[in-house]
């Protein structure tokens, strides 16, 4: 029995006689119940002629067994009862996991276990998910993640599992008859599906897990067989071969980017767990405060960021990437971008990593885990269900956690392999050198030698990160002042404050939100271009100054909403109040420098470019958005500005906009009320020469009864479909009406339009609130269907669910309670508490109680619901909008019934906002 280091769950583990092993949760706090299941099978268990059989075999498992034949049966139990479905293959492994009410749990368990021991692998369900397969890959050939990746393996050991193709597709699959994969398939399961090759892992309430529900718990698990074969330990070949090192490897990228990513690579490093050498490694990388290795590359306008992280890992491999992204002058600079980084780590291991800054790291962890959220049942059921196939439930406890074996050796011998013979460059730009093409989705690369030395003479400072300032000793929880569901408000010179003690998550942490706003920060595309180009160089800025504080774990943000801006800082609350009201004074009286104004300018706009990029069905919700939201404006308008814009227009804009302002804010956490009174004068004083504005508004368009179409052009060959219908009113009934339909219409849309017509891979039915506006959307991309067959689609699901709306009726009730037992148990932190009282801060009263959805769900009555139901389908009913992408049809022929809109940003002159 193992008590956490994080809370209070009990952790045991047990080996059935089957030979399966299984791990026990039990925690105090939980509301739902959780399962993984593990199976050591991935992409490096496929066969070579079938490359992707285990990804296959992950969507068949989800189309039908012995007892349970309608595939989508657990994913629409679990979703009527607040629960999920999901699974994922990765390079080792496959996983299955589920959570629900408890109520639910032994009934959604037996499912799954039919599910993984007795699937139907029938030849209609081979056919079905190739389909399926085949309109996941074809979505993902312009997404750069996966090309870099497709590049990654065709430059590694071709005799190493890792450069099979993971994913599959119709090409491969196809090769074999019907079944021919049947059979494979077949083989594949009683291969890895069985008591050998899987580990289970159970988060339940303690007050379930009781003897009758582990006994049947154990009874499905012996569903499980024992292996019949006797498997032989797989030893691998080297990841890369000699001439895969050392090299330079060049990529042209589908969106536009300038990135150089250093690779090196290592032997499994796994076995240092509790000296961490890469998370110390690459936080050093990271720092960006003065004279560091980024903030250097920064000030020679080499780079907009640089990151650090560790990338794939096998048994006998581990990769550790630097990625930065360059700007045109750093891309015209590569090799000495290159000089100085390689001169950083021979600094290093001249001068090693000094004790202080190991204890400094491993206090930030320590920190980090002893105050974290707390992590979800099915978070943590995942994670050890993986863990466990190669470490034992106190290793796999212990892995990510602790940090505290400062070994002098350790590090040595890691940074011994940071060397030139050990690197792999991949410099991703459009211009660069191609003479390859990847197999499967046919990026231009090209590889050679890396052909320079490192130089002895240093080109830059080469100093480590001093002692981090924000590093605190003061976690102590404040006295309580006030009662647990309080809201105090504080108000003088038109500075609104909201506070909540909340002692309820007893941890030292909390968040604080100001919103800023001016008129000169909306209305038109070039204020917004301006207020964005703004905050971006703020961030850069605040960045270099305040680096510390975020590796103290006090972070802060500054981002653009729809009337203005918020500064957001969170985490720990010692020093956060100071913080905040630091950058505050700070963006007051600050002039971007020129180079950074350059450099913001450069990605912001190579950002805005990427964005006309993006799948088609984001364009539409961006186009959404644009229809419905006062203030809001298209991306292709907003970059048009950005690209004219100059520093002095920018400072001109920024003094106009502390002339005059509104100001308001909300503190969520561990602060005694003289200190939140303190802050409050803090920003009074900050901000009392100003003139103060009204609050500007937040107004969406009113579509009442309009049928509106709006195409979206696009160079991509995908089809997408957006359809939104608006809710006739801002009601308590309608926010429980649309929620309702999402539940229950989702998992039909699904598995119709998905597992059984196959019109594509992206599609989804969701609760589309605009501005607290209730909303429906259903979206549909397809490689293979035009947008008509996508919306005709679309309308007979909505026509059978509301002619079959009858069956919902005797289980109402029930969906109704299991609602309220979702949204009864919202916040689950301070972040999110403090989230959630933003967000309805103009509604605040004197408490943060929000039963406001027990009162949407009780008020909400079947014959509503059904009422509800078909005003989706009925003519001129609902407000309703249609996005469509589709370069090869004539719409207006065939949505003859809608009002076209050739641009939503002129639907606002004509349209009503409320």
């Amino acid at each position: 029995m193992l008590l956490s280091r994080i809370e209070n769950r009990d952790y045991s583990t047990r080996k059935l006689e089957n030979g399966l092993e299984y791990a026990l949760i039990t925690c105090p706090e939980a509301q739902k119940a959780s399962v993984s299941i593990s199976v050591e099978m991935g992409h490096f268990s496929d066969p070579d002629e079938c490359q992707g059989l285990s990804h296959l075999m992950e969507h068949m498992l989800f189309a039908g067994s012995q007892n349970y034949p309608d595939g989508n049966f657990l994913n629409q139990f679990l979703n009527m009862h607040g629960g999920f479905v999901n699974a994922w293959t990765s390079a080792e492994s496959c996983n299955f996991h589920f959570d629900c009410p408890v109520n639910q749990f032994s009934q959604a368990l037996a499912v799954l276990i039919d599910m993984l021991t007795q699937p139907m692998l029938s030849i209609d369900g081979i056919s079905q998910e190739i389909d399926a397969i085949d309109a996941e890959f074809l979505m993902r050939k312009q997404d750069d993640v996966r090309r870099l990746y497709d590049v990654h393996k065709q430059t590694c050991n071709p005799n190493h599992p890792f450069s099979r193709f993971s994913v599959g597709n119709k090409a491969i699959f196809t090769q074999f008859t019907k079944a021919e994969l049947q059979q494979k398939l077949r083989k594949h399961h009683q291969c890895y599906f069985n008591t050998k090759k899987i580990k289970a892992c159970f988060v339940l309430p303690q007050t379930l897990a009781n003897v009758e529900l582990m006994t049947f718990i154990e009874s499905k698990l012996g569903n499980f067989k024992p292996s019949i074969v006797t498997t032989i330990p797989k030893k691998y070949p080297s990841l890369y071969l000699p001439q895969q090192k050392g090299c330079l490897i060049e990529v042209k990228p589908y969106k536009s980017a300038q990135n150089l990513m250093l690779t090196f690579c290592l032997p499994n490093v796994s076995h240092y767990y509790r000296s961490k050498p890469i998370l110390l490694v690459t936080h050093l990388i990271e720092d960006a405060s003065e004279n560091t290795l980024q903030h250097d590359l920064k000030r020679m306008g080499f780079i907009h960021d640089l990151s650090a992280s560790d990338g794939i890992k096998g048994d006998n491999f581990q990769d550790i990437n630097i990625n930065l992204q360059l700007t045109e002058h750093g891309l015209a600079n590569t090799k000495e971008i290159m000089q100085l980084i390689m001169q950083w780590f021979d600094y290093l291991r001249r001068n090693g990593i000094e004790k202080w800054r190991f204890e400094e790291k491993a206090q930030q962890l320590a920190l980090q885990v002893e105050y974290a959220m707390l992590p979800s049942g099915i978070d943590v059921a995942v994670m050890l269900s993986s863990k466990l196939h190669k470490l034992t439930l106190q290793q796999a406890l212990e892995y990510d956690v602790v940090m505290d074996n400062f070994d002098t050796a350790v590090f040595e011998q890691f940074l011994a392999y940071f060397t030139l013979q050990n690197l792999r460059v991949f410099c991703i730009n459009p211009y660069a050198f191609c003479d390859a093409q990847t197999t499967q989705y046919k990026v231009p690369f090209s590889l050679r030698k890396l052909n320079f030395e490192i130089k002895k003479n240093t080109l830059l400072s080469l100093q480590l990160p001093p002692k981090n300032p924000f590093m605190s000793g003061n976690f102590g929880l404040v006295k309580q002042e006030l009662r647990t569901t309080e809201i105090k408000t504080f108000k003088n010179f038109d500075f609104l404050l909201k506070f909540s003690q909340n002692h309820r998550f007893k941890t030292p942490k909390g968040d604080c939100y100001l919103s800023l706003e001016n008129p000169n920060m909306i209305g038109s595309a070039r204020n917004v271009a301006i207020k964005r180009l703004w905050i971006a160089c703020l961030n850069e800025e605040l960045n270099e100054v305040y680096s510390g504080a975020e590796m103290a774990g006090i972070y802060f943000r500054l981002y653009g909403h729809q009337g203005g801006m918020t500064l957001h800082t969170s985490g720990f609350s010692d020093q956060q109040l100071v913080l905040c009201e630091e950058i505050l004074g700070f963006i007051q009286q600050l002039n971007i420098r020129s180079a950074i104004f350059s450099a913001v300018k450069e990605k912001l706009a190579s950002s805005l470019k990427n964005t006309l990029l993006n799948k088609p069905v984001n364009q539409l919700f961006a186009n959404l958005n644009i229809l419905l939201r006062e203030n809001t404006f298209s991306q292709e308008s907003i970059l048009a500005e950005v690209e004219t814009l100059s520093l002095s227009e920018l400072h001109l804009q920024a003094i106009a906009y502390f002339k005059k302002i509104h100001i308001e804010g909300l503190a969520v956490g561990n602060w005694t009320m003289a200190q939140i009174e303190a802050f409050h004068a803090s920003v009074i004083e900050c901000v009392k020469g100003i003139d103060k504005v009204l609050k500007s508004s937040r107004n969406i368009a009113q579509i009442a009864d309009r049928k509106l179409c709006i195409q979206h052009s696009q160079l991509q060959q995908e089809h997408a479909i957006v359809l939104y219908f608006q809710s006739p009113s801002n009601n308590t009934v309608n926010h429980g009406l649309y929620i309702a339909i999402e539940k229950l219409l989702s998992p039909i849309f699904f598995d119709e339009l998905r597992n059984k017509r196959n019109l594509g891979y992206l599609l989804g039915c969701g609760y589309f609130p605009v501005n607290k506006r209730p909303g429906l959307a259903v979206y549909i991309q397809s490689p293979t269907h035009s947008s008509h067959d996508l919306y005709m689609a679309i309308t007979d699901v909505l026509q059978e669910f509301v002619r079959n709306i009858g069956e919902f009726e005797p289980i109402f009730d029930s969906f109704k309670a299991s609602l309220k037992k979702q949204f009864s148990s919202f916040d689950t932190n301070t972040n999110q508490l403090a989230q959630r009282l933003w967000m309805d801060f103009d509604e605040l009263g004197t408490s943060t109680e929000n039963n406001q959805m027990d009162d949407v769900i009780n008020v909400l009555t079947f014959d509503l619901f059904k009422k509800g139901c078909e005003q989706l389908v009925a003519p001129n009913c609902l407000g309703t909008a249609v996005f469509i992408t589709d370069p090869k049809s004539d719409l207006k022929n065939l949505f003859v019934d809608f009002e076209f809109i050739d641009d939503p940003t002129t639907f606002k002159h004509v349209v009503k906002y409320q």
